[in-house]
């Protein structure tokens, strides 16, 4: 049955009453904020940083392989990892396992040297913060855009105990490898 248009009834709910000015703005206050809540973006980032952890023995062999290569004054820290901070950079730092780093890096294994990951020539990446290995997730943290960070990681910070393959089979990266990564963070997008 149609609505008759000509009464009250008909018409919505917040229409069927009049209101004074004074008793209308805390209903149009409501509306307001109702409206900005419903109309707020979800960032669609549902992140979380890794936890990893790091054994004594990791620590203490990868610490061993860098005396040995003649890598010195690195800053140790507590979650198992090593680095040289190059530059810290001028801009924003990464807040949030939501925040997107556009950055240049290489990957190398510690015993050996070999180039095993690198952004592209002429490249510039970006990543979620969080979609990383757990030892960059919380090595990027030190450093603000515009900043460079050379980082030494043990295996459970990296990828620890299996080896890791390119598209074609073969092993990239073999299990339980010491990694340096030299990174460049040219900007970084908080949430």
């Amino acid at each position: 049955m149609p609505r008759d248009r000509g009464t009250n009834d008909n018409k919505p709910f917040i229409c069927r009453k009049k209101m004074s000015l004074k008793s209308s703005i805390p209903v149009l206050l409501a509306l307001v904020a109702l409206g900005t809540l419903s109309c707020r973006k979800n960032s669609g980032c549902d992140y979380t940083f890794a936890s990893a952890t790091v054994s004594d023995s990791e620590v203490t062999a990868l610490h061993d392989s860098l005396n040995a290569h003649g890598i010195l004054g690195l800053t140790a820290t507590k979650p198992g990892y090593f680095y040289q901070l190059v530059s810290n950079g001028s801009a924003q730092a990464a807040n949030s396992p939501c925040s997107q780093l556009t950055m240049t890096y290489t990957a190398k294994l510690l015993n050996g040297g070999t180039t095993v990951d690198s952004s592209a020539a002429g490249m510039i990446p970006s990543f979620n913060l969080a979609a990383l290995i757990p030892g960059l997730q919380q090595s990027l943290q030190l450093i603000q855009g515009s900043g460079e960070i050379i980082v030494y990681l043990p295996p459970a910070l990296a990828y620890g105990s299996q080896p890791y393959y390119d598209n074609q089979g073969h092993v990239l990266i073999p299990a339980n490898s010491d990694l340096v990564f030299d990174v460049k963070v040219t900007a970084v997008k908080n949430p």
